[in-house]
C-alpha cells in the first residue's frame, strides 16, 4: 500500500465527519446557533452524544469548522491572478456568484458565524475571505492604480466594497428573493461605476 493511501478505517471516519458536519449544518440554519447542541445533533445523526468526540472535541470545534469551511470555499471562489481595476470588479462578481451559487452557506456564515476580529489592529487571518479582497486593494494602492483621500485607509475602502456587495445580495436572498428582475445587467453596472468612482 503506498504511503499516502487511505486506510478503510480513515476513509470511513472522514465520510461520517462530513455527515455530521452536513446535519449539524442542517440543525443550524433550522434552530440558529443558539439552540444548537450535540445531544440534539448526535439524536439527528442517531449516534450517542458521546460518539461525536470521536470527531470532534466539542460543539464550538463543529461550529468553528463549519465557518471555517465555508469560508475557505468563499475564498477559492474569489482568488484572481490578476491586480488591476477590473480584477476588483471581477472579485465583485464572483462574490456575488459564490452568494447565488451557494445561498445557504453564505446566509449561515453571515447570519450565524462571527469573524471573530475584534479591531483593525488584529491581523486579518490569511485563511479570511476578507482577506483576498484587501491584497487586491493594497495591491492597486501601491501601483497607483486607486489613490485614496487623505484621511480613508485600505481597509476602509475594502469594508465599503464588502458591504456593497453584501447588501446586494442580502437584497436577493432574502427581502427580494423570487423577484423578477435582470439583476446580472444591474451587477455590471454597478460594480463598474463603484469601483471606476473609487480610481477616480
Amino acid at each position: 500500500m503506498l504511503g499516502n493511501e487511505k486506510t478503510t478505517r480513515q476513509r470511513r471516519h472522514e465520510k461520517n465527519r462530513r455527515y455530521i458536519l452536513l446535519e449539524a449544518k442542517k440543525l443550524i440554519r433550522k434552530n440558529g446557533v443558539e439552540k444548537f447542541s450535540l445531544r440534539g445533533l448526535a439524536a439527528i445523526c442517531d449516534y450517542s452524544p458521546a460518539a461525536l468526540y470521536e470527531y470532534f472535541s466539542n460543539k464550538e470545534d463543529i461550529l468553528k469548522t463549519i465557518a471555517l469551511q465555508i469560508e475557505k470555499e468563499m475564498r477559492e471562489a474569489l482568488m484572481n491572478q490578476g491586480s488591476d481595476l477590473d480584477d476588483l470588479i471581477a472579485l465583485g462578481t464572483q462574490y456575488i456568484a459564490f452568494a447565488r451559487n451557494q445561498p445557504e452557506d453564505y446566509l449561515l456564515l453571515f447570519t450565524s458565524f462571527s469573524s471573530g476580529r475584534r479591531s483593525e489592529k488584529e491581523t486579518l487571518p490569511e485563511t479570511s475571505a476578507y482577506m483576498v479582497l484587501f491584497n487586491l486593494v493594497s495591491e492597486l494602492v501601491g501601483s497607483g492604480q486607486l489613490t485614496l483621500a487623505k484621511d480613508v485607509g485600505v481597509e476602509e475602502i475594502c469594508y465599503t466594497y464588502w458591504v456593497f456587495l453584501h447588501g446586494h445580495v442580502m437584497m436577493q436572498l432574502t427581502h427580494l428573493k423570487g423577484y423578477d428582475s435582470d439583476f446580472e445587467s444591474i451587477e455590471t453596472r454597478m460594480l463598474s461605476r463603484f469601483v471606476n468612482g473609487l480610481s477616480g
